[in-house]
């Protein structure tokens, strides 16, 4: 349910996302007279922007992160970061924000801002949870929670009570839940903040439903319902207004579910949030689907589908092909099914739902195994036991005779190989010396390597930064920029080329990290175009479009390979 699976909100700050705050804010920020100001004021309009342009307020984060770096202003550098990341989650771009959410992380460590990365992992759940790793989301919650536990009252505990909540909900663990949402409902009464009241009432609500306790469930709806309208808060009513429709559905008034499902679809697409858009889609289709309205269920999935590959929401996706498949099969093109249910298998195949589904399967008849196995066990050897028993006598006689024999061949064989082995471990000793005599010399000349080498890179790294402190033309920057990176990258293959014990190890592992791949290719080209000028040859690099702005893996050692190729 998408109700129990998404943060309805931010927790970047004690207040809610409001688009009608973003023209104030920019108001301040173009007669801001300071950088930190400007970083400031930038910080929330991109935060307030997260859910109506999320595009654009990426690139207002970004204007106000480089007024931050400017003034070094490490805690507006961490909140700026912060709301980039959230704009990219809500945009789809799940990689792109986990890399914005732990740079905010460090620049707030290196401050020694800890209580404010708090908000930082809690939304690193929401951003987790959004992609069904209910458990990494619940960690992040927690360790939101044990942060503020830590620190001053900074505004926002009950509302990473009710995101905790909300996993114990998808969990399907509805009685954990309701202690969490009660709790935050508690904070936020006492503090008289109505619109986080809301979204906490939506929760306990999913709850109850869960329960089965349909009639407190409706109420807690339509309370949540009339808040989101007092409070203007239009996102989160697209959430009650789902939650009323899976709940009429759980009573088979489809009729009804289909009109609340409509409505709620209405809301995320006016504000263009894709990710509600695929869900609420595909929830409408299967409530048609369920009348045997097989043409307009299959148009909406149609719509769906695209949406769902763009936004890279596989396990939507994967659902998408499957009630197609079954549609279609219904409606007697078996070609046409066929494709949907193979896409649809390899889909599944992929994110391994059936291996998750069946865990719990398989932990649950796991006593009922080794009961039945160990009983099999026993009467096995009681059985064995009664043909010892049997052949007792007659195989001790024949034994004492073997025994007698193998006693005499061991004497004989025993004089034998002494000799042999005295031979043999004078060689050892001489080998153990030999190779003693080799890991010495081998261990000193890495050493003197590891000095020699080490001292003029650092020199080169140490005289690239204090030079890159100066002023220099464009061009010269460029190049100190290219001369500082390639030498880092070369002291960290350096470090695995010399430690020549990891390597015999076979323990030589590559980075997994996110990173700027045109960063990386615009040092590359730097390098080469500076040579081939001598040459009277033009070096360029092109990247595609297509390619992402962050990519995972071994930065380092992609320029190395670059680099030799």
């Amino acid at each position: 349910m998408a109700l129990a699976l998404i943060s309805f909100f931010s927790i970047t700050s004690v207040v809610a996302q409001d688009g009608s705050f973003v023209s104030g804010h920019l108001k301040n920020y173009e007669v801001a007279k300071t950088d930190s100001a400007k970083a400031y004021h930038l910080y929330w309009v991109a935060f307030h922007m997260s859910h109506d342009n999320a595009e654009e307020g990426i690139k207002w984060g970004r204007r106000g992160l480089e007024f931050a770096l400017k003034c070094n202003n490490r805690k507006l550098a961490g909140d700026n970061h912060n709301s980039i990341g959230y704009c990219f989650d809500t945009s789809g771009n799940a990689d792109s924000a986990m890399v914005h959410y732990n740079q905010s992380i460090e620049a707030l460590e290196a401050g020694g801002y800890h209580c404010e990365t708090a908000s930082v992992y809690a939304n690193i759940g929401t951003t987790k949870k959004r992609r069904n790793d209910l458990k990494g989301a619940l960690e992040s919650f927690l360790k939101s929670r044990e942060i503020q536990s830590g620190c001053n009252d900074i505004g926002y505990h009950g509302s990473t009570l009710y995101s905790i909540g909300t996993c114990y909900n998808a969990m399907d663990n509805f009685e954990k839940a309701l202690e969490y949402f009660k709790f935050s409902l508690t904070i936020e009464q006492e503090k008289k903040n109505l619109s986080k009241e809301c979204i906490v009432r939506n929760g306990m609500a999913n709850a109850y439903k869960g329960q089965g306790e349909y009639e407190r469930a409706e109420t807690e709806f339509r309370k949540a319902l009339e808040c989101y309208m007092v409070t203007g808060n239009t996102y989160s009513s697209g959430y009650a207004y789902e939650g009323l429709a899976e709940l009429m559905a759980a009573q088979q008034k489809l009729d009804s579910a289909i009109f609340y499902c409509t409505k709620a679809r209405e809301i995320f697409i006016e504000l263009k949030v894709n990710f509600d858009i695929v869900y609420e889609t595909t929830l409408l289709a299967g409530y048609l689907k369920s009348q045997n309205k097989f043409a307009e269920a299959e148009k909406l999935l149609l719509e769906a589908l695209p949406l769902s590959a763009a936004e890279k929401l596989d396990y939507d996706r994967q659902t998408i092909l499957s009630e197609l498949a079954d549609i279609t099969r219904k409606k007697g093109d078996f070609k046409k099914a066929y494709e949907y249910l193979f896409e649809s298998t390899t889909l599944r195949d992929s994110l391994k739902i059936d291996e998750q589904k069946s865990e719990l399967a398989q932990l649950a008849g796991k006593y009922e195994t080794e009961k039945r196995d160990k009983q099999i066990a026993l009467q096995e050897a009681e059985n064995q036991k009664q043909k010892q028993q049997k052949y007792f006598f007659l195989g001790g006689a024949v034994l004492f005779l073997l025994l007698a024999l193998v006693l005499i061949n061991r004497y004989v064989h025993k004089q034998r190989t002494t000799k042999e082995l005295a031979a043999k471990n004078i060689l050892i000793e001489k080998e153990k010396d030999r190779a003693e005599r080799s890991e010495a010399v081998k261990q000193q000349f890495l050493a003197n390597m590891s000095h020699e080498i080490r001292t003029p890179m650092n020199a080169i790294t140490g005289l690239s930064r204090l030079l890159l402190d100066r002023k220099h033309d464009t061009q010269t920057s460029e190049y100190l920029h290219a001369i500082q990176h390639s030498s880092e990258n070369l002291l960290v293959i350096l470090n695995d080329i010399l430690d020549i014990s990891k390597m015999d190890a076979g323990k030589m592992k590559l980075e997994n990290i996110a990173f700027d791949l045109r960063d990386e290719l615009k040092n590359i080209e730097q390098i080469f175009s500076a040579r081939t000028k001598t040459k009277g040859i033009d070096f360029r690099i092109a990247v595609d479009e297509a390619i992402p702005p962050f990519i995972t893996g071994d930065p380092s050692r992609l320029t190395q390979v670059l680099n030799t190729w």
